[in-house]
């Protein structure tokens, strides 16, 4: 069964071969929550993200097990995390158990699992808090392929920035007479939002500037504002570009405020372009980091340079 309008939504189907399973987790930073998916069209099926930890994720079990009532037929062969923030990677136990309890022991085989591992510090809690999963999770490379069904390619792209363990999920069919458009599943280096949180800006920069070489025409977002389709899969080129003009106006908007050899503190230069804003705690805290990530990158790329011991910054007028 498939909820619309203001019913509850259990699952919805976004396209022939792609199912949206809500995660309802919402928060400031995740949205309206996660948004997991099973896309495939035959028996075997992928699932690309598993929720978040149990305190947060009941809502999302149930709609995983309507899911997989009402799909009685399907079995889902992989598990994709695209990285190890508790809300992708956090409710991979439960799903597991969900899978098992589900089916007859003498036919069930348990999902292979991939995720980029790297020993984070998010990684190491989840597997921490449940060590089974140690050494149940393959460690996905750069460019890893994977087909489904013989109707689909999986390639997966390592894309930093958010997070250091960061994977996207490619998803082309082979045939393009049948299907005419690649998806991105991007993971959480492009939401919902103008902007996302990063951790190292200008590992995240080149990041984007790689997928413009990528054949994709929609993205598939892992944090949407609702639940309209139209919400999750959007114009893959066109939403790129405008992470892209968002990051490079700011780093623009950071370099007007110098001039010749004037030095700059940064809470001066937070008072400049965020200071009319009237932000408070965590939106603050937030722009705050942004602001510093941004000063890191300009430093990096020789545009400024920083005051030793001091939060003060000049432009550097003799670049190399």
């Amino acid at each position: 069964m498939e909820s619309s309008g203001l019913k509850r939504i259990f699952y919805q189907k976004l396209r022939d071969y792609v199912y949206h399973i809500p995660g309802e987790n919402p928060s400031l930073f995740t949205l309206c929550g996660t948004n997991c998916f099973v896309v495939g069209r035959g028996n075997n099926r992928v699932m690309i993200e598993a929720g978040d930890y149990p305190e947060r994720n009941q809502l999302f079990l149930e709609n995983f097990n309507r899911f997989l009532t009402d799909f009685s037929h399907v079995s889902i062969e992989k598990i994709f995390i695209t990285h190890g923030h508790y809300d992708h990677f956090g409710g991979l136990f439960d799903v597991l158990n969900t899978l098992t309890n589900r089916q007859k022991a003498s036919k069930y085989t348990e999902p292979e699992i991939y995720k980029k591992l790297d020993g984070n510090q998010f990684e190491n809690e989840v597997f921490q808090r449940y060590p089974t999963l140690t050494g149940k999770v393959r460690d996905l490379k750069h460019n890893d392929t994977f087909k489904l069904d013989d109707e689909f390619d999986l390639k997966a792209l390592y894309t930093p920035g958010h997070a250091t363990d960061h994977f996207s999920i490619l998803m082309s069919p082979i045939n393009k007479e049948d299907y005419k458009e690649n998806l991105l599943f991007s993971g959480d280096i492009i939401l919902g939002t103008p902007s996302t949180s990063v951790q190292e800006l200008s590992s995240y920069m080149e990041t984007l500037y790689s997928l413009r070489n990528e054949d994709f025409s929609h993205i598939c977002l892992p944090h949407s504002l609702d639940s309209l389709p139209e919400s999750i899969i959007v114009d893959g080129k066109v939403k790129l570009e405008q992470y892209i003009q968002y990051r490079e106006e700011r780093d623009r908007n950071i370099m007007a405020c110098f001039k010749d050899d004037d030095k700059i503190t940064k809470d001066d230069l937070y008072n400049v372009i965020y200071g009319s804003r009237g932000l408070i705690g965590g939106l603050q805290l937030a722009a705050i980091n942004n602001l510093e990530l941004h000063l890191a990158k300009l430093v990096k790329d020789k545009q400024l340079m920083k005051v030793e011991g001091k939060d003060e910054y000049y432009r550097n007028n003799h670049k190399i």
